[in-house]
């Protein structure tokens, strides 16, 4: 009995034994494949790190590319920048001769004019010293003893006298070809005037008359024609009035004047459209006539071709016609 008590207990020993068997053979079934996992993920992460490393590599290749290229453009435009300053300076020193040159050309120009100036009045003084009746004695004012007189005829007509000296005679001819030149640049002066004047007013008139034959003209008709329209309104009115009193005289209240009065009413509306039409025609023929033409002559001046005749034949006549036909073919279907 102790002997099978002793074999069941180691019985029961072995079974723990082997259900911690069992439980250490599951755990190291799971350790294997964690440890395969981890493996598998080692192996991933090797070869992220490889495609890091290698994009590492590039990133620095094209940093490095990028720099030097980076240091080349720099070199390049700090070469630009030094060539600008020195063009830069060069244009200033330029344009500090050039502000010179025209400080001393304004200068030389204002000295200039002054001298052209004091060279006028002197000239100017000349003339008047030559047409003064006292320069054009018998005797010359620089006369000197001894010399014989000798006379001159000034342009004008003045007689000067004066010493047989040379100096004299040099001095006088200069005065007169002076005065001259003053006499012929002031004619060709005013001549130049007077061509400018009535060249602009032959401008001014030829702009005035070319807008005058366009709008005068086709307004002075239109104008005609409104007064016209006007009068025959204001006529009908009266005689619709008239009518209207002679039938209220006569003892006819109850005849339907409205009607009458809505038809002649619509008549003048329709007459007053086709007013309204022939003036928007007439210009547009008017307009095209002007453009094409030129010297046509216009409907006021009284000249009418043989188209434009009272026989109903016209181009605008029958255009008339034909709008009249259109308004009764719609008022019929109305």
């Amino acid at each position: 009995e102790l002997q099978l008590e002793k074999t069941r207990a180691e019985v029961a020993l072995l079974q723990e034994e082997k259900r911690g068997w069992k439980v250490t053979s599951q755990k190291v079934e799971e350790l294997t494949l964690e440890v395969e996992r981890l493996e598998t993920e080692c192996d991933v992460k090797e070869a992220q790190k490889c495609e890091l490393e290698t994009r590492i590599k590039d990133l620095t290749c094209r940093l490095d590319q990028h720099q030097v290229e980076s240091t080349s453009k720099i070199d390049e435009l700090t070469e630009q920048l030094n060539t600008s300053s020195s063009n830069a300076a060069r244009f200033e020193q330029d344009l500090k001769k050039t502000q010179n040159a025209l400080t001393n050309e304004s200068e030389r120009r204002a000295v200039a004019e002054h001298e052209m100036g004091l060279m006028r009045e002197q000239l100017l003084q000349n003339a008047s010293l030559l047409a003064s009746p006292h320069f054009s004695r018998a005797g010359s004012m620089r006369s000197e003893a001894g010399r014989q007189p000798f006379s001159l005829s000034g342009p004008d007509g003045n007689s000067i006298s004066l010493g047989g000296g040379s100096g004299d005679l040099d001095e006088i001819a200069l005065i007169l070809r002076q005065q001259q030149m003053i006499n012929d640049l002031r004619m060709r002066s005013e001549q130049y005037q007077r061509e400018n004047e009535r060249l602009r007013n032959l401008m001014e008139a030829s702009s005035l008359v070319d807008s005058l034959e366009k709008r005068t003209s086709l307004r002075s008709f239109e104008a005609h024609k409104l007064q016209e329209l006007e009068s025959a309104y204001s006529r009908l009115k009266l005689e619709l009035e008239s009518l209207v009193a002679q039938k209220a005289d006569a003892g006819l209240e109850n005849m339907d004047v409205k009607m009458l009065f809505d038809r002649i009413i619509e008549d003048n509306d329709r007459r007053r459209e086709e007013s309204a039409e022939l003036r928007a025609m007439l210009s547009t023929r008017f307009e095209r006539q002007s453009l094409l033409a030129g010297g046509s002559p216009r409907p006021d001046s009284g000249h009418w071709s043989a188209g434009h005749s009272d026989d109903g034949s016209s181009d605008l006549d029958e255009e008339l016609c034909l709008e009249r036909q259109c308004r009764q073919l719609k008022a019929l279907a109305e």
